[in-house]
């Protein structure tokens, strides 16, 4: 199997009004090829538990589908 190359993500932080962009490598993408796979990695990573689910710190994720 050929390597994944690495994949941009945009974090907008929607309290502060700040956006960054960051890079998911390659292998990570490999084992979450997008859409739910990669938005339920996504969650899990960033959002700590035990969260208030209306929360400030609460996380969203948009996450589009390969095919």
């Amino acid at each position: 199997m050929y390597p994944f190359p690495d994949a941009n993500i945009l974090y907008v932080d929607l309290s502060s009004g700040k956006i960054e962009k960051r890079t998911i490598p390659g292998e990570t993408y490999r084992l979450y090829p997008g859409g739910s796979a990669l938005a339920t990695y996504l969650i899990l990573k960033e959002m700590p538990p035990g969260i208030d689910p209306l929360g400030p710190d609460n996380v969203l994720v948009f996450s589009v589908s390969p095919l």
